[in-house]
């Protein structure tokens, strides 16, 4: 009876010492605002990028040069062992690739800004190519960063959160920079557009380069706990081991397949609608039907994992 008593008041001291929700909520805003500057990321160079070069008669030779952009989000595995491996001990190991990429992103959407319209007229894609695969490049390292701070950030219960929160952050984003900014920019006051590429680019840029700077000023990186530090290429041989699992090519292949029947819809659609003559907005407009649907099964699902322990 004694030894019940000593158990159950144990499990509710532990429970009484785990952080409620709402006191996590300043990490949780901090990784929104993370995940919401990837899918500014996302939803401009993937989306709205592809859409106003089609209409300014881009070739789909163009269009898919443009597409390598997107390459870096697919390489991340190789990237993972570099950020693990080197690090500055003051700054943080997550800081250090967090703070200087995020405002990198920033820069480089501000400078895309600045030369906008010569860009567009002199139909310069190898430099609109070069400067999305590295906005592409930044916001990976950031990403990896990102998830790798999760586990020091946030309780061990509070960790299925995050995905609800990476997933309704990034799908926002991709609202702001792709839907309201195609729908909206048709939109003019004075004949002036009230919103258009060229000053959304110099917003994302700010607002990027604002997040890394509240993170470097307020934000403390709590140091991990003692870990053996391997460097670089027993991180791969680790790499390598992982990918030798059966598992993993089960969800390679799965992916793959999946792909195969989405892959033309989601990457030659849009254009070629355009092309014949479909407004860019009521194509825009369609794709943000489903958006809402997103937002929704991100916070079905996040819940459902915090109470169903088995899928943490």
């Amino acid at each position: 009876m004694c030894i019940r008593d000593r158990t159950t008041a144990v499990a509710v001291q532990e429970e009484d010492n785990e952080p409620k929700w709402s006191q996590e909520l300043p990490n949780l805003v901090l990784l929104f605002c993370i995940y919401f500057t990837q899918g500014l990321c996302f939803g401009f160079w993937d989306s709205t990028l592809p859409v106003l070069l089609t209409e300014r008669k881009f070739s789909f030779n163009d269009l898919a040069v443009l597409s390598i952009q997107v390459y870096p989000f697919s390489f991340k595995y190789l990237i993972a062992p570099i950020i693990d491996s080197f690090y500055s001990n003051t700054l943080g190991k997550r800081k250090s690739y967090i703070v200087p990429f995020q405002c990198l992103f920033g820069i480089v959407q501000i400078l895309v800004a600045f030369q906008w319209n010569q860009l567009l007229e002199n139909k310069q894609i190898l430099l609109l190519t070069i400067s999305g695969f590295l906005s592409y490049l930044f916001m990976a390292v950031q990403g990896i960063a990102t998830d790798g701070w999760i586990v020091t950030l946030l309780h061990e219960k509070n960790l299925s959160l995050a995905a609800t929160i990476k997933r309704v952050s990034q799908t926002l984003g991709i609202l702001i920079s792709y839907n309201v900014l195609i729908l909206l920019g048709k939109l003019t006051m004075n004949g002036y557009q009230i919103i258009n590429p060229k000053d959304a680019l110099y917003a994302f840029g700010g607002f990027s380069i604002f997040i890394g700077a509240l993170i470097m000023i307020f934000k403390r990186e709590v140091p991990p706990k003692e870990e053996k530090k391997e460097n670089v290429f027993q991180v791969f041989r680790h790499l390598l081991q992982f990918f030798r699992r059966r598992q993993l090519f089960l969800i390679i292949a799965f992916l793959l397949l999946r792909n195969l029947g989405f892959g033309f819809t989601d990457a030659g659609l849009s254009a070629i609608l355009i092309r014949n003559g479909m407004p860019k907005e009521k194509i825009t407009e369609i794709e943000t039907y489903h958006l809402p649907f997103d937002i929704l099964i991100g916070f079905i699902v996040g819940a459902y994992t915090v109470s169903y322990t088995h899928l943490r």
